[in-house]
């Protein structure tokens, strides 16, 4: 009878094991074409559900065994519903987490107000960025450009929403006057447009 056990319990964790190594595997092709910070973010979130679930098993494993059959029996629906619970609400808090918290307003110096013409036409300008193939919108709000990895992003000055750009040399610029935000938006125009044909190229070499 026992050796019976040993023998259930090595194919449970022989099973389990596989599938582990089968959802890495899988993770890892489905991600492979995102971005590295997206990357990073989808597989730690992933990695985060999956340990969430680990655990709820593991409790009622130790219930069963040390504690009480029944009482795990009882658990073992509630724990389905639980983990289900974590995986759909969870997850996402995880994703949104590791893709990047929010950013606060520099510190730095006095708040300088928004121009006019910007308050007008930083919205249109967003849309703008938003279209472009090469940014991806994260599930925080932000956008992240995958061809240099600038994240921008609605903050405000001077108690007045505008525009902020986070560079990926770790540099922060809170765009104010519209001639800045209009330059921006140009240089990742003609990023967009350079990625365009190059991708053309490709297709017609």
């Amino acid at each position: 009878m026992e050796t019976n056990l040993i023998d259930t319990q090595a194919f449970t964790a022989g099973i389990l094991f596989s599938l582990a190594v089968m959802l890495c595997l899988l993770l890892r092709a489905v991600t492979q074409d995102d971005h590295p910070a997206t990357q990073r973010a989808n597989r730690l979130a992933l990695a985060g559900g999956l340990l969430g679930i680990v655990m709820l098993a593991a409790v009622n494993g130790v219930i069963y065994r040390y504690i009480s059959r029944p009482l795990a029996s009882f658990m073992l629906f509630p724990l389905i519903l639980a983990s289900g619970a974590w995986l759909l609400l969870g997850m996402p808090r995880l994703h949104r987490y590791f893709a990047g918290k929010p950013r606060s307003k520099p510190s730095v110096g006095p708040e300088v107000g928004v121009e006019h013409a910007t308050r007008q036409q930083q919205r249109g300008l967003w849309e703008e960025l938003r279209a472009m193939h090469h940014f991806r919108e994260t599930l925080n709000g932000e956008l992240i450009s995958l061809a240099t990895g600038d994240r921008v992003y609605w903050t405000t000055s001077a108690a007045e929403p505008c525009l902020a750009v986070a560079f990926n040399n770790s540099s922060t610029l809170v765009v104010t006057r519209h001639e800045t935000l209009v330059k921006y938006v140009a240089v990742q125009s003609n990023i967009a447009r350079a990625l365009q044909a190059a991708g053309s190229l490709k297709e017609s070499a």
